[in-house]
């Protein structure tokens, strides 16, 4: 055999093995294993349970993760054998008849961490920025203005005091008070910090004596004062994200 024929028959050989390969039926995959190892779906490959509920019918969740192009979590939030999904800026928890319904919805932002909720409250303190960024290096570099909450039962509840992120929350106000309280973006992060403060601790007086002692400006009582604004718009739209989808 001449190494002409050799060649092509190597080379035809090649081109069926390839096209077994690029044309053959694939497994699909499957959304479930997906959604069950905590990664994102982002399109449909069939439409099976489970299903959600909104305001025009009960559609696949599948169909409506793709149309609606967001991102979907399934993780189990408040340790039961059922799984709520989270998509967007809302929570959706299986009812009685098997079919996802909303719980929860928080238009400021949400995200999820472990089973922690984490509600984002960072566009409430936006009339403290003055159109410039923080130049100073804090010793925590992380988001910070977020709450902690814990969704059991069909509601929200306060996680638990964590005393390792009381310990990087004081640290960053001594950095910022050293800082200087009037230089750019200070008495935004401040703000935001103390707000942490408060709802990791559930302690108001606690946070009164933490905000005294770090942040001594002339506008001490001024800015306490819209600290408690914004934290009781928080309490209210917690408290109604709830009680409008039960």
């Amino acid at each position: 055999m001449s190494k002409k024929v050799v060649m092509v028959t190597t080379i035809l050989f090649i081109g069926f093995f390839a096209s077994l390969y690029f044309f053959w039926p694939q497994k699909p995959e499957n959304p479930e294993e997906r959604l069950a190892s905590g990664q994102y779906v982002q399109y449909v490959t069939h439409v099976d349970i489970p299903k959600i509920r909104l305001d025009t019918g009960v559609v696949s969740l599948w169909d409506y993760a793709a149309l609606s192009g967001r991102p979907v979590y399934m993780v189990q939030l408040d340790g039961k054998d059922r799984q709520e999904v989270v998509m967007g800026n809302r929570i959706y928890a299986m009812g009685n008849d098997g079919v996802y319904q909303e719980v929860f919805r928080y238009d400021e932002g949400l995200g999820v961490d472990g089973e922690k909720v984490l509600l984002y409250y960072g566009n409430l303190t936006t009339h403290y920025y003055g159109g410039e960024r923080l130049q100073v290096a804090l010793p925590f570099d992380g988001p910070v203005a977020q709450i902690a909450l814990r969704y059991v039962s069909g509601g929200m509840i306060r996680c638990t005091t964590d005393q390792e992120w009381n310990l990087k929350l004081l640290r960053n106000l001594q950095a910022l008070q050293q800082y200087g309280i009037g230089e750019a973006g200070v008495r935004r992060e401040m703000v935001q910090h103390f707000i942490a403060f408060h709802y990791n601790n559930d302690n108001p007086a606690l946070t009164r004596r933490i905000f005294d002692r770090f942040y001594t400006a002339v506008d001490r009582e001024v800015v306490w004062q819209d600290m408690e604004s914004i934290i009781s718009q928080l309490d209210k739209k917690i408290t109604s994200a709830l009680a409008e989808r039960h």
